[in-house]
């Protein structure tokens, strides 16, 4: 070799080594800038046993770096007893090796000369982080552990027991798995059974490590009829501060439905395990919007280089799901429309007049109010209130079919005002009911929605409603899962005029008492859902939500009392007039409890005492059971059955109409 060349050769290694000095000075500083400890490794002159004396360091300009054990242990002396094995430094899925090139103690701080060789030692075992602000409990056989999370791995977390918790508590390892719980003040990020993989004595207790279950759960009941999942472009972003390592991420969602979403995370890069839980993680779709949820990881499958998590939604708004899953209908279906907020006033009433919705009885009965229902719909329709949500199917701006449902009673939303023009789209109806039926599946098992129960009325004597409704409940044969009663309906409370009443009588608030005597009587007559859905006690979080969107709802409930017991329960839920066109929503609700005890100038003196102790205006009424009225003698407009449907039996429900539509 000549000599030029190997001059050249000479300065290429230089260079070399000073770009693995500068590398090794910018780790270092690095650590200093975050707060992040390393680790000297002592290893005993005679022992030959390791120690980890664990340091703070301070900024290096490359050729030293000073630190300072947290310990608070006496350097001097432990460098007479141990020499420097090597100095490591934790990255975030590897760990970075140096041996000093000297070692001095100097005031208590140990001088450590850099070295112009560094190791960089990369594997996905160690890709860990250690646990901040997190704390432990251990459940088993023998009792009630705390402990104190030190650092995690998609597989494997280390815990250690102190010696006073150990020694009160008589810790022994359990045959069986043990129940691990992690968690913060406000927060639980991880609850599940977790094998003991081995144990070491410490000076600051007994460290255990534990391993992560791997197998994919379900975090909700599982279901045939589950959420359509789709992939958008582009794709949205997460971002979220791991709960155990706060660390902040962010990935690409790889697809995503009203229930949840998976995303894929490079396998260097792997912190998750099934079971946690993400208590505030953002969605962003771009520049259009975001939202925040409380999510929680089901699964976490190997798919060649990448792990594909998958994420279900625990807490998340009403308005922020209503968001996703207007832009999934869209995605699906171009002119399925949930919540669309620039629906046409004036084309929306002129779709429920020429669709025959409203017809001329109908029309006679609101005609007093037009502009004030001008003036409610302008609102329901031009926000997303948390109690109300309507769909839509449009083509070309125009509106072929319509549906809403209204959350009437505390944890039940009352499905109405479905209609559909068949002249222009024959299956327009059906697929604002699929609308509609798909929303109530995605959101039910949300806190923020209130839904337990869907229910309906409709008239006997419609088909529509009689086949799909009346069906359901008829294939289901169980009054606990989809229930039908009917009632007696009247326009007006006004129109009626008793006669003399011959006995004494009295009309007061019901008492608890009361309510229960009339359940009791309802389960003779139809055992159905009725008193899980109807709230005969006003909730007060309901009547807030209403006035918080500028509506009015009231909910009274008296008892007909008579010399032998209470005869009735009247119920009166008094809203603004025209939010139900049938009224069902400005209703007096009248119960029998007592036959023998009520006849037709009981009933009406009792419906009219009820307005006048409310200074209230007219309203309609519904007769329960549908009999009361014709062994009256009572001379009624409509007959309405009342379908209530538990969600959860929801399956059953789509199944039904999947054999009845085909495609729904």
């Amino acid at each position: 070799m000549q000599l030029s060349d190997l001059s050249t050769e000479l300065g290429r290694n230089q260079e070399t080594k000073q770009r693995k000095l500068r590398y090794l000075s910018d780790r270092l500083n690095f650590c200093h800038f975050q707060g992040q400890n390393i680790s000297i490794v002592l290893k005993h002159r005679v022992f030959n046993r390791l120690k980890v004396l664990t340091s703070r360091v301070f900024p290096t300009i490359g050729s030293e770096v000073v630190c300072q054990p947290q310990s608070g242990e006496d350097a001097t002396w432990l460098l007479e007893r141990f020499q420097v094995h090597k100095v490591s430094i934790h990255l975030k899925n590897a760990y970075l090796d140096f041996f000093p090139a000297y070692i001095r103690v100097d005031s208590g701080l140990i001088r450590l000369g850099l070295p112009e060789e560094c190791f960089e030692i990369s594997d996905p075992e160690i890709n860990s982080r250690k646990c901040t602000n997190v704390h432990g409990q251990i459940v088993c056989d023998h009792g009630l552990y705390t402990v104190e999370p030190l650092e995690f791995s998609p597989s494997q977390i280390k815990v250690v027991l102190p010696w006073k918790e150990h020694r009160i508590l008589h810790w022994s390892p359990p045959n069986e798995s043990l129940w691990l719980i992690l968690y913060s003040e406000y927060n639980t990020y991880f609850s599940g059974n977790c094998q003991v993989q081995e144990e070491q004595e410490t000076e600051r207790g007994l460290q255990i490590l534990l391993s992560f279950p791997q197998e994919p759960y379900a975090r909700f009941r599982r279901r045939k009829f589950r959420s359509q999942r789709v992939q958008i472009t582009p794709p949205p972003d997460i971002v979220f501060s791991h709960p155990l390592s706060r660390e902040s991420l962010s990935f690409k969602i790889h697809d995503i439905s009203g229930r949840g979403f998976s995303f894929l995370v490079p396998k260097d890069k792997n912190l998750f395990f099934p079971r946690l839980t993400i208590p505030r993680l953002e969605l962003r779709f771009g520049l259009h919007f975001s939202i925040t949820c409380t999510t929680h990881l089901v699964y976490c499958i190997e798919h060649d280089a990448y792990i594909r998590c998958g994420a279900c939604f625990i807490d998340i708004d009403l308005e922020s799901i209503t968001k996703i899953l207007y832009l999934l209908h869209q995605l699906q279906d171009s002119n399925a429309y949930v919540m669309h907020q620039y629906v046409d006033p004036e084309k929306l009433w002129e779709f429920f007049f020429s669709t025959g919705f409203i017809y001329p009885q109908k029309y006679y009965h609101m005609s007093n109010h037009a502009q004030e229902l001008k003036t409610l719909y302008a609102k329901l329709y031009s926000g997303t209130p948390t109690i109300t949500k309507h769909f839509t199917y449009q083509e070309h701006g125009d509106i072929l079919a319509h549906i809403s449902m209204l959350r009437i009673f505390d944890r039940s939303w009352l499905i109405h005002h479905h209609a559909a023009d068949k002249a222009s789209s024959r299956l327009a109806g059906v697929k604002v009911l699929s609308q509609i039926s798909r929303y109530v599946n995605e959101v039910h098992t949300f806190e923020s929605a209130k839904m337990d129960y869907v229910m309906c009325f409709y008239r006997p004597d419609n088909k529509f409603p009689a086949r799909v409704f009346g069906g359901v409940a008829r294939k289901l044969r169980n009054s606990h899962k989809c229930s039908l009663d009917t009632f007696t309906y009247i326009s007006s409370i006004h129109g009626m005029h008793p006669g003399p009443i011959g006995r004494k009588y009295w009309v007061d608030i019901a008492h608890p008492e009361d309510i229960e005597d009339f359940f009791h009587i309802y389960k003779q007559i139809s055992n159905g859902l009725l008193p899980h859905t109807f709230n005969f006690i006003e909730s007060d979080e309901l009547f807030q939500s209403y006035a918080s969107n500028d509506l009015n709802r009231s909910l009274k409930t008296y008892v007909l009392q008579t010399e032998n017991g209470p005869a009735a329960i009247v119920l009166l839920l008094m809203s603004d007039v025209g939010l139900n066109m049938s009224d069902v929503t400005h209703c007096m609700y009248f119960f029998a409890i007592q036959y023998n005890e009520i006849d037709k100038d009981l009933i009406n003196k009792c419906v009219l005492d009820i307005l006048q102790k409310e200074n209230a205006k007219d309203t309609s009424l519904m007769l329960f059971p549908e009999c009361l009225a014709k062994h009256m003698n009572i001379k009624s407009e409509k007959r309405y059955t009342l379908w209530i449907l538990n969600l959860k039996y929801l399956d059953e429900y789509f199944q039904y109409c999947t054999r009845l539509f085909g495609k729904f």
